[in-house]
Protein backbone atom coordinates (compact mmCIF):
# COMPACT_ATOMS: atom_id res chain seq x y z
CA UNK A 1 0.00 0.00 0.00
CA UNK A 2 1.31 3.80 -0.96
CA UNK A 3 1.65 5.66 2.46
CA UNK A 4 1.93 9.17 2.36
CA UNK A 5 2.55 11.24 5.32
CA UNK A 6 0.54 14.17 5.74
CA UNK A 7 2.07 17.11 7.19
CA UNK A 8 -0.66 19.48 8.35
CA UNK A 9 0.40 23.12 9.33
CA UNK A 10 -2.05 25.97 10.16
CA UNK A 11 -1.20 28.38 7.17
CA UNK A 12 0.07 32.00 7.97
CA UNK A 13 0.08 35.16 5.80
CA UNK A 14 4.15 35.11 5.82
CA UNK A 15 5.52 33.19 3.62
CA UNK A 16 8.57 32.15 5.44
CA UNK A 17 6.26 30.33 7.40
CA UNK A 18 4.97 28.34 4.47
CA UNK A 19 8.79 27.68 3.45
CA UNK A 20 10.01 26.26 6.92
CA UNK A 21 7.05 23.81 6.93
CA UNK A 22 8.48 22.48 3.50
CA UNK A 23 11.52 22.43 4.81
CA UNK A 24 10.63 20.21 7.56
CA UNK A 25 8.68 18.03 5.10
CA UNK A 26 11.87 17.38 2.85
CA UNK A 27 14.29 16.77 5.79
CA UNK A 28 11.41 13.90 7.13
CA UNK A 29 11.30 12.89 3.62
CA UNK A 30 14.61 12.30 3.46
CA UNK A 31 15.71 11.17 6.74
CA UNK A 32 12.95 8.31 6.56
CA UNK A 33 12.54 7.75 2.97
CA UNK A 34 9.17 8.66 3.30
CA UNK A 35 6.64 10.26 0.76
CA UNK A 36 5.76 13.49 2.34
CA UNK A 37 3.12 15.98 1.92
CA UNK A 38 2.02 19.21 3.42
CA UNK A 39 -1.07 20.83 3.77
CA UNK A 40 -2.48 23.95 5.74
CA UNK A 41 -5.89 24.42 7.22
CA UNK A 42 -5.91 28.23 6.22
CA UNK A 43 -4.09 31.24 5.37
CA UNK A 44 -1.71 29.63 3.22
CA UNK A 45 -1.37 27.19 0.03
CA UNK A 46 -2.00 24.18 -0.52
CA UNK A 47 -5.35 23.44 1.88
CA UNK A 48 -5.62 20.52 3.25
CA UNK A 49 -8.15 18.90 1.05
CA UNK A 50 -5.41 19.70 -1.63
CA UNK A 51 -2.84 18.48 -0.41
CA UNK A 52 -4.72 15.45 0.33
CA UNK A 53 -6.19 14.98 -3.31
CA UNK A 54 -2.46 15.74 -4.79
CA UNK A 55 -1.39 12.67 -2.90
CA UNK A 56 -4.49 10.24 -3.66
CA UNK A 57 -3.72 11.50 -7.54
CA UNK A 58 -0.47 10.15 -7.38
CA UNK A 59 -1.04 6.58 -5.58
CA UNK A 60 -1.63 7.54 -1.71
CA UNK A 61 -3.40 4.56 -0.68
CA UNK A 62 -3.08 5.91 2.89
CA UNK A 63 -2.74 8.95 4.07
CA UNK A 64 -1.28 9.26 7.33
CA UNK A 65 -1.95 13.00 9.25
CA UNK A 66 0.37 14.48 11.32
CA UNK A 67 -0.80 18.10 13.14
CA UNK A 68 2.57 20.14 12.99
CA UNK A 69 0.24 22.02 15.84
CA UNK A 70 1.54 22.71 19.22
CA UNK A 71 -1.18 23.19 21.84
CA UNK A 72 -4.70 21.41 21.45
CA UNK A 73 -7.20 24.09 20.11
CA UNK A 74 -10.17 24.18 17.93
CA UNK A 75 -8.40 23.23 15.12
CA UNK A 76 -7.29 19.19 16.45
CA UNK A 77 -10.45 19.16 18.44
CA UNK A 78 -12.86 20.00 16.03
CA UNK A 79 -11.62 21.93 12.79
CA UNK A 80 -9.37 18.38 11.60
CA UNK A 81 -11.54 15.42 12.48
CA UNK A 82 -14.33 17.51 10.69
CA UNK A 83 -12.26 17.53 7.26
CA UNK A 84 -10.88 14.22 7.37
CA UNK A 85 -13.88 12.80 7.71
CA UNK A 86 -15.34 14.67 4.77
CA UNK A 87 -11.78 13.71 2.62
CA UNK A 88 -12.84 10.04 4.07
CA UNK A 89 -16.12 10.02 2.61
CA UNK A 90 -15.07 11.70 -0.72
CA UNK A 91 -12.56 8.64 -1.05
CA UNK A 92 -13.49 5.66 0.51
CA UNK A 93 -10.68 3.59 -0.75
CA UNK A 94 -8.27 5.74 1.07
CA UNK A 95 -7.82 4.90 4.85
CA UNK A 96 -6.80 8.02 6.65
CA UNK A 97 -5.48 8.76 9.92
CA UNK A 98 -5.03 10.92 12.41
CA UNK A 99 -1.83 11.20 14.85
CA UNK A 100 -1.38 13.24 17.44
CA UNK A 101 -0.43 17.02 17.08
CA UNK A 102 3.13 18.07 18.70
CA UNK A 103 1.81 18.68 22.32
CA UNK A 104 4.40 18.21 25.07
CA UNK A 105 7.36 16.59 24.68
CA UNK A 106 10.22 15.91 26.63
CA UNK A 107 12.51 17.55 23.59
CA UNK A 108 10.93 20.32 23.24
CA UNK A 109 12.24 21.86 26.66
CA UNK A 110 15.50 21.36 24.77
CA UNK A 111 14.79 23.63 22.09
CA UNK A 112 12.75 26.27 24.30
CA UNK A 113 16.11 26.44 26.16
CA UNK A 114 17.86 26.99 23.74
CA UNK A 115 15.97 29.77 22.14
CA UNK A 116 15.92 31.63 25.79
CA UNK A 117 19.59 31.20 25.55
CA UNK A 118 19.46 32.66 22.03
CA UNK A 119 16.97 35.65 23.56
CA UNK A 120 19.65 36.63 26.31
CA UNK A 121 22.11 37.29 23.57
CA UNK A 122 19.87 38.79 20.74
CA UNK A 123 20.23 43.03 20.97
CA UNK A 124 17.28 44.40 23.68
CA UNK A 125 14.06 46.16 22.29
CA UNK A 126 12.13 49.14 23.56
CA UNK A 127 12.57 52.29 24.85
CA UNK A 128 15.68 51.20 27.04
CA UNK A 129 17.50 50.05 24.05
CA UNK A 130 17.88 53.61 22.55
Amino acid sequence: MTTTVLLIGHGSRAPAAAAAMERVARCLAERQGWRVAVGYLELSEPALEQAAQRAIAEGARELLVVPYLLHLGMHIAEDLPRRLRALAEAHPGVLIRLGPHLGFDERLVDIVADRARAAAAAPEIGAAAR
